[in-house]
């Protein structure tokens, strides 16, 4: 079946429905468009699949699907000192208010609009004939389809977040509170009820598995119905939340939380059985893969799986979530699962063989080799111990905690390789689906409950249904009862649904969480003690791992491989390989492509004749298990389920509720399970508080003498600066910085002392796309700036551009045509001019420097940074190269430009030849944010200026600690050569002074940019007094207003607006992008606000000035508080009934790398005079 992705365009759609963004106080759809949009079954179907791509891009991958598959006894994260799987290690309390906001955010705005898309289509005469009649048509299937997805998100933040709010969609609210889970359940059940009959079945009415059908919506009610009779943690820090209810505990209470099963559970495994049998009858055209069709291969199994890389739909599929390969214009679309969950690959991010795969999710070793039985043919096709290199060549992973070919063993379910051909324009885009529900999950499920309920002889056949396809036989069959047949399914759970999201639940409900979590972590000890003392470990099945492996690049014809061959190592295990590269226009590394692996399953005495055999042979001993000994606690505690190693303690596997939620409740919602309950600057004055009564040290770290950064720190431009870069001119310096989406690009700022900065130049004129870490050089009294870029298309490249004076004119820039980020331009001993890529690749370059001449040399590998560190991730970007003396030294950028506040930093290394051998500063990092209690945040990216004396400095960029959305400023350090050589911080107060900052600005000190518009000049024309705009859209989602910028934490923005058209409306916002702005406007009749595209009206107090057009308005934000004022005339100012709290728009919570700027908005039609602008710094 193929693939038929009807939603993909819906988050680009023009329609007259409101933005649902606030996700609870969510505004109706506009009345005056409700006929348009019920005017057929297609353009309400248009609104419904809005819902389906909003859960797709800002629900289901949040924090790697909420953690569900990498948190259990078989499935882990690779990374140590990340908090991207805080919530899969049970650790939940080290999560921000904030940390999953998004998702919780993303669910709600789904629900209100899918429940405003049933609502509309109820009062259709169509489908009400259609119910009146008991039939089934596109009408009554579109309401079903609403339904179903507001009980399918409604589930979801049950699931991750617990008891919520319930209820309000579509109204407005101020006093809502917690609603008891079970209260929940059974609301949706009722709701499915309604929803599956209504509904066709997959194959009928053009519904696929990219759709609900009533299939589907059968086996969501069971589900839920299942989930509500199982184990769960429940709060016990709120009274008479779950009525009358009665548990089972388990374990002790801990945390205002106990681990417990309703006592009446059964009625509802009950309501499960029914349910997942009608969807068992009403599967339509789903059916289980149980035989391979293909004649190179016979794994059934695996070829579900192929019809995912064949961009197709398995008949096994009753949903996935829909996805298309490359996007098109105006598409948001991402490949996510193919690159966050795929086989692992070190390639790049564009035009690699095959592009980058993270690889998050990763399979414990003990369960890879002790669970699988022989013969088991879903072991090699969900399991890999190789990945890809990205230049074609296949590679052993290692266990060494990391990400792509470091991290452990992966899964091995999504493999871009078996894509024929695969995609390599970029990653991400290769268009794979997403996986939610098939039918192998459904009939497990209903063994799962007809074991419960005592009907063991139907729970067996449909147990064996699933093994008899694993093994291609029924001699693997199995007969049990009681206790060992639910166990039984349980562990065919396992093995047949692995990575796929499913076992942390199964675990969960089935009450033997805490249990299997400690017996892995057993399990895992006693390996790798095994390992440590005997350099190998036996398992009961045979299996051995061993500390070491051999391994030899062999060449096959078809470098990609299928079934396994035990008498070929190079086939063994299966399910490997490359895809023949050659055949494709990406660059590939020789003709030896695949690896062959001996001793992976039994032990090589490394001093016997064997192992001396396979060396003799060209094999290579690679550390295996000897890796995992390295690396113990990661592998057995630290990253292992740690939140359950005291045992006996509910599992506590919840998202915090966000921040603004619990403010806005009047007390009456809290977090639960010892997650956070406040903003984290509100946590840090608790804390503090804390330690001045009881004399502890901090919980964030061990400084007891934080650093006075305002006497040894200067901040030297207004608002983000990020990725700076300097160079020195005479006695001038010049600077740059990243632009992003902003118009005008690339801004040029002179100074003549370091301290205060002007623009001299804009670079670019007009939007070429996303432009960030460039690199500004002179050379042969000739200004370069090479900066990296990525266009609309996602097309990323590196580019230069120059000029004879920093003033400008600039070049066209010239495309360098190669991948990679974050350039610097570096002069070898001999003259010769190179390109330094993040990724440590040095590139030659021509003599005009506009050219690549040759191929890249790999000159330096990131500084190793301490597992132990909280870390965003090991990145190594933003490479400075300094030639001090005999030295080039020099400086990366690691662990993360955001993340934790401790993830950023520069390391310091130095060497006599360009090309190194390069030698790490041995007090590694040189600069790096300690501990949270620092005024700066992720400290990190600098570039190195000395001074006409002599003297040097390093500009580099941080955020500020509580006001992330100012974004990543721009820093002054002195630094010093000490006797050792090296470069370090002065000690003491710096040497310079701080700028003196503008207290009142107007229309003329300000660089003014726009966000992803083609040209300033397009709809603005500015001069010292006034403002003119053309309006565009009627929010700042479809407009882009004109931007200003701040570093102030307290500030106002006041103009005169004045209206040139019927039409017009005119605010001032903050805006930090176009689905991300809060502000205040007008127009000829009523006040707006603006939130997330979204316009809300009320009432005026002066409806003359409205009517006339002409009005004063000013914006304060008061350290992340926005409220507005309105006037007629300037003097006499009447406040907007409307205010916003906007700590969390910032780069860690909404991506982008931007800040909140200060801005101008214009829309509907016609134009807007401003007049009077100002911006006063109110610290």
């Amino acid at each position: 079946m193929n693939k038929l992705v009807t939603y993909i365009s819906a988050l680009a759609l023009c329609c007259s429905f409101a933005q649902c963004s606030d996700y609870l106080n969510t505004s109706s759809p506009e009345n005056t468009g409700d006929e348009f949009v019920t005017s057929s079954t297609s353009e309400t179907f248009k609104i419904l699949s809005w819902c389906y791509a909003n859960y797709r891009q800002n629900c289901i991958m949040g924090a790697y699907r909420w953690n569900d598959p990498i948190g259990s006894d078989s499935e882990i994260y690779p990374e140590i000192g990340s908090l991207n799987n805080a919530n899969a290690r049970l650790l939940p309390e080290l999560l921000s208010v904030n940390a999953g906001g998004s998702g919780f955010n993303g669910l709600y705005t789904t629900i209100a609009r899918a429940s405003r898309v049933a609502e509309l289509v109820a009062g259709k005469t169509a489908f009400q004939d259609a119910v009146a009649a008991g039939k089934v048509n596109d009408w009554t299937q579109l309401y079903g389809e609403a339904l179903t997805m507001k009980a399918f998100c409604y589930f979801d933040l049950v699931k991750h977040y617990g008891d919520v709010p319930y209820g309000y969609e579509n109204n407005n609210v101020e006093d809502y509170s917690l609603t008891s889970r079970f209260e929940i359940y059974d609301n949706l059940i009722e709701i499915l009820k309604e929803a599956e009959a209504l509904m066709y079945p997959l194959g009928e009415g053009g519904i696929t598995a990219e759709r609900f059908s009533k299939g589907f919506a059968e086996a969501l009610l069971g589900q839920i119905a299942l989930y509500s009779g199982g184990y769960q943690t429940i709060r016990t820090d709120v009274p008479g939340l779950y009525g009358d209810v009665q548990f089972t505990t388990k374990g002790k209470e801990e945390l205002g939380c106990v681990y417990a099963r309703r006592n009446d559970y059964l009625d509802y495994y009950k309501i499960a059985e029914k349910y997942f049998q009608a969807a068992l009858n009403n599967k339509g055209t789903a059916a289980l893969v149980t035989v391979d069709d293909r004649s190179y291969a016979n794994n059934p199994f695996q070829r579900h799986f192929q019809y995912t890389h064949d961009l197709a739909l398995s008949p096994e599929s009753i949903f996935e979530v829909g996805n298309i390969q490359g996007g098109q214009s105006g598409q948001t679309t991402t490949s996510e699962y193919s690159y966050a969950f795929g086989r692992p690959s070190s390639g790049g991010s564009n035009q690699a063989a095959p592009c980058k795969s993270f690889g998050a999710l990763r399979i414990i070793p003990s369960f890879y080799y002790g669970e699988f039985e022989a013969g088991d043919m879903r072991r090699d096709a969900s399991v890999t111990v190789t990945g890809s290199k990205g230049d074609g060549n296949e590679a052993l992973l290692s266990f060494t905690p990391g990400n792509k070919l470091d991290g452990g063993i992966a899964i091995n379910k999504w493999d871009e390789n078996r894509m024929d051909p695969p995609y390599t324009t970029s990653q991400r885009t290769s268009g794979m689906n997403w996986p939610v529900l098939r039918l192998a999950d459904l009939i497990l499920m209903q063994a799962e409950v007809k074991a419960e309920l005592g009907t063991e002889g139907e729970a067996i056949q449909l147990l064996n249904q699933i093994r008899q396809r694993a093994f291609g036989n029924s001699d693997h069959a199995i007969s049990a009862s009681g206790e060992v047949l639910k166990e039984a399914i349980l562990q065919e759970r396992k093995l047949e649904l692995l990575g796929e999201g499913t076992r942390r639940w199964d675990l969960i409900r089935s009450g033997k969480f805490v249990e299997k979590a400690l017996a892995v972590r057993a399990e895992m000890t006693d390996m790798v003690h095994d390992l440590q003392t005997k350099g190998y470990h036996e398992f009961a099945n045979g299996n051995v791992i061993s500390n070491y492996v051999y391994t030899k690049k062999v060449h096959l014809s078809s470098p990609l491989t299928f079934d396994p061959d035990e008498s070929d190592p190079a086939l063994y295990p299966g399910w490997r390989g490359q895809y023949d590269y050659s055949t494709t226009s990406v660059k590939v590394t020789g003709t030896d492509h695949n690896l062959a692996i001996e001793g992976l399953f039994n032990y090589i005495d490394p001093d016997g004749a064997e192992a001396k055999k396979l060396l003799d042979e060209g094999y290579a001993k690679v550390d295996w298990g000897a890796t995992l000994v390295k690396y113990a606690d990661h592998y057995t505690n630290s990253n292992l389920l740690p939140g359950v190693k005291d045992g006996n303690v509910p599992p506590r596997y919840y998202w915090p509720i966000p921040f603004e939620t619990l403010s806005k409740s009047k007390g009456k919602i809290t977090n639960g399970y010892g997650l956070a309950q406040e903003l984290y600057m509100k946590n840090i004055l608790s804390v503090c508080a804390f330690l001045l009564v009881f004399g502890a040290l901090p919980l964030w770290g061990q400084s007891q003498d934080p650093l006075n950064e305002d006497q040894t720190t200067v901040r030297i431009l207004e608002g983000d600066n990020s990725d700076p870069s300097i160079v020195r001119y005479g006695k001038s310096y010049y600077l740059v910085h990243s632009s992003f989406i902003y118009t005008p690009g690339l801004v040029v700022y002179q100074s003549d002392d370091l301290i205060n900065w002007t623009p001299c130049s804009t670079v670019l004129s007009t939007f070429t796309g996303d432009i960030w870490a460039p690199d500004i050089v002179v050379h042969n009294k000739r200004f370069y700036i090479y900066f990296p870029t990525r266009d609309e298309k996602g097309k990323k490249t590196n580019m230069v551009t120059w000029a004879d004076t920093p003033e400008g004119p600039w070049s066209a820039p010239v495309d360098l045509k190669i991948g990679g980020i974050d350039p610097e331009h570096v002069v070898g001993e001999d003259g010769k001019r190179y390109l330094l890529l993040s990724s440590g690749a040095l590139y030659p370059l021509s003599d005009d420097g506009c050219s690549i001449t040759g191929e890249p040399v790999r000159i330096y590998k990131e500084w190793e940074i301490p597992e132990e560190w909280d870390i965003e991730g090991v990145s190594m970007e933003g490479l400075n190269v300094k030639k001090v003396g005999e030295y080039y030294y020099l400086f990366a950028a690691e662990g993360g430009t955001a993340g934790p506040p401790t993830s950023h930093m520069v390391v310091q290394a130095r060497s006599k030849n360009i090309m190194g051998p390069w030698e790490n500063a041995p007090f590694n990092p040189l600069l790096r944010t300690e501990s949270r209690n620092e005024k700066w945040w992720s400290k990190g990216h600098g570039s190195i200026v000395d001074t006409e004396d002599g003297r040097l400095f390093m500009i580099f960029h941080a955020y500020e600690n509580g006001f992330q959305t100012l974004g990543r400023q721009t820093l002054l350090r002195e630094l010093v050569q000490k006797e050792d050589g090296w470069l370090h911080l002065k000690e003491g107060v710096i040497s310079l002074p701080a700028p003196e900052r503008l207290k009142v600005s107007g229309i003329e000190d300000f660089v003014w940019q726009t966000c992803r518009e083609h040209s300033l000049n397009d709809r603005f024309r500015i001069t010292p007094d006034k403002i003119s705009i053309d309006a565009k859209g009627n929010t700042p989602k479809e407009g882009s207003p004109l931007l200003a910028r701040t570093s102030a934490h307290k500030y106002e923005v006041e103009a005169c607006f004045e209206l040139k058209g019927e039409n017009t409306s005119a605010g001032l916002v903050a805006y930090y992008d176009e689905n991300y702005h809060f502000g205040f406007g007008f127009n000829h009749k009523q006040l707006l606000r603006y939130r997330r595209g979204q316009v809300s009206r009320t009432e005026s107090k002066s409806p003359q000035a409205n009517q006339c057009g002409k009005m004063w308005l000013r914006l304060r934000n008061d350290a992340n508080v926005l409220s507005a004022w309105y006037s007629a005339d300037g003097k006499k100012w009447h406040k907007y009934p409307w205010g916003f709290e906007i700590s969390g728009v910032h780069h860690n919570t909404v991506y982008g790398f931007l800040f909140v700027r200060p801005g101008i908005f214009a829309g509907g039609d016609g134009q807007v005079e401003v007049t009077d602008f100002v911006l006063r710094n109110l610290d």
